[in-house]
Parts: structure tokens; sequence; C-alpha cells
């Protein structure tokens, strides 16, 4: 507000409505529709051979092929959040195999089961498990102090084996079972902790 008066009194209401005119044209963009469409291509292709996922940096070094421009890993990077593309992470779904019957009346069969209306006496219980594996220090984490937070090293060793570690939900009761927090009710009552 300041600067908007002050410029007001030396130049005039007509300097504080109008923007100055643009001395040079504005510089034009590296990334081009047509570019933007072969970085998507490339991403959503195979990656190649030695690589299980593509990278940013993977796909750094194939642009230099696009258009004879030099591409950023970050320019790249914030192209595919446009898109919504991410070709460093990948999901894991459960894939049904082709022509299947008895796969889909298995599937078919578990969703009636998530249909069911809410009984307490026979509840749903939905359980997952996941392996993690046994990981150690390298190095010896620095403890937090009023100038910094805790810090570990992102190095690790392996200890040899894993373990698996199991979450049970009710959904529709609002029940929650997992390691290290007990259980815990949300939403349809008191946490019983």
């Amino acid at each position: 507000m300041y600067t908007v008066s002050k410029q007001y009194v030396k130049e005039g209401i007509e300097r504080v409505l109008n923007r100055k005119k643009r001395e040079t044209p504005p510089v034009p963009g590296k990334v081009t529709g047509e570019i933007e469409a072969r970085i998507i291509a490339m991403s959503c292709g195979e990656p190649p051979t030695g690589y299980s996922l593509r990278t940013l940096r993977l796909l750094e070094e194939r642009s230099k092929l696009i258009g004879g421009i030099q591409l950023s890993h970050t320019t790249i990077g914030s192209v595919l959040k446009k898109t919504l593309l991410k070709p460093h992470l990948k999901a894991c779904w459960c894939i049904a195999p082709k022509q299947n019957a008895a796969f889909v009346a298995c599937m078919e069969d578990v969703l009636e089961v998530y249909q069911r209306p809410y009984d307490e006496s026979r509840p749903v219980i939905c359980m997952d498990e996941q392996p993690v594996p046994l990981l150690g220090e390298k190095r010896e984490p620095i403890g937090m102090n009023e100038h910094h937070s805790k810090r570990e090293d992102r190095e690790y060793v392996r200890k040899g084996g894993t373990c698996s570690v199991f979450m049970f939900v009710e959904p529709l009761g609002g029940m929650c079972v997992h390691p290290g927090r007990g259980r815990e009710r949300t939403g349809r009552g008191k946490s019983s902790r």
C-alpha cells in the first residue's frame, strides 16, 4: 500500500492504474506441447534394460534426443507433476488373470461381504500383512537438541531376515488393531486403550 501511494504522489493516477509496457518480449518456454507429449510417452514406456523403473535422471538422459533441447530432471518432473504421472513410483495391484471365471467369482464373493449391513455380532474384519526387512544403523544417530531435530543416516545394515507386520481393521465398527498401538476405535466409539 505504501509503494502504491508513493507512486501516486510521484507519477499520478494514470501510472498507478495502468501497468508499465513491457520493453522486451516474454521468453518462450522450453517445453512446447510436442515436447511435453514426448516426455509423457517416454515415461509411460518400458524402462531401459538393466533398470526396473524409469527415474527422472533416466528421462533427463533420454530428453537429449528430444528436439535438440537439454531438459533438466526438475523440468521433466514439473511436466509430469502437471499430468500426475510418476514414473519413479509403482503401485501394486491384484491383476486378474484374463478369462478366469473362478477368480471373478471369488472377488464377487468378497465384494458381497463388504456390502453387508453392520452387525455387531458378526463383524467384518479385514487383515493385511506386510513383510518388513530387519535393518540396523550403520552410523550412530545424532540426538535432538535445541538447534536441530534427531539426525539419522540414510545408510543402513541388513541384519538378515524379515518379520511380518499384521494389521486388522473393522471398517464398519471403527476398530483398528496394529502393533505398537494396540486397539483403537475411530468414529463410532471412544478409544479402548
